[in-house]
């Protein structure tokens, strides 16, 4: 998924935030993302506009309404996020290298030895799939720029919304190919509202 006039590219250089799971932190090549599943998709993109259970009870208190009724209100989607993008089905060519599986044991046991001192120096003990799927960010981008260091075209890892599979692919290694039509989510409505009650969300009435 992504914006409506070409929703399988890697986003334009001057619009990349650089501040994804395994986006390159020196910044030299592009991080596309992309899931097994719609409904996963769905998700990835819009859960960070979930609202968190602190700031829905003070905005039910200082608007005297119920929990349900502040949530609705706090988490409203904006129409502008359903006009722009889209989603599309697509399959993965690979140009060189391997999608690694991150969360494959053997493989986290040898990144876990590789960044040692990182794991470390965060007090942490163990690279474990929490830390892969948690909001700290630096050190799966650090874990990414590794393996492409070392040939690879992308990591498969599971989301930390669902559990479904999501894959990152790198810049100049694996691209996304059409499979099929694009549709603009104000066109699936109805699924993408579907998915987004799970997560406590609403689309603009």
């Amino acid at each position: 998924m992504g914006h409506i006039s070409a929703p399988l590219d890697f986003v334009p250089l001057d619009r990349t935030p650089w501040t994804h799971r395994f986006d390159d932190p020196k910044r030299s090549y592009r991080t596309l993302y992309c899931a097994q599943h719609r409904e996963t998709c769905f998700l990835e993109v819009f859960y960070s506009q979930r609202p968190d259970l602190i700031a829905i009870k003070e905005l039910a208190a200082s608007h005297g309404c119920s929990f349900d009724e502040a949530r609705q209100q706090a988490g409203k989607v904006s129409l502008d996020e359903i006009l722009t993008r889209s989603i599309a089905p697509a399959r993965i060519e690979i140009e060189s290298g391997d999608v690694l599986d991150i969360e494959d044991l053997a493989l986290r046991s040898k990144l876990e030895l590789e960044h040692l001192d990182s794991l470390v120096a965060k007090k942490l003990k163990e690279l474990d799939l929490s830390l892969l799927r948690s909001g700290d960010r630096a050190l799966t981008r650090k874990i990414g720029r590794s393996l492409f260091e070392k040939g690879a075209s992308g990591v498969a890892y599971g989301s930390h919304v669902d559990n479904c599979l999501c894959i990152a692919l790198f810049e100049g290694r694996a691209r996304l190919i059409p499979d099929g039509e694009p549709q603009p989510l104000k066109d699936v409505l109805d699924e993408l509202r579907a998915s987004l009650e799970k997560i406590g969300l609403t689309l603009p009435s």
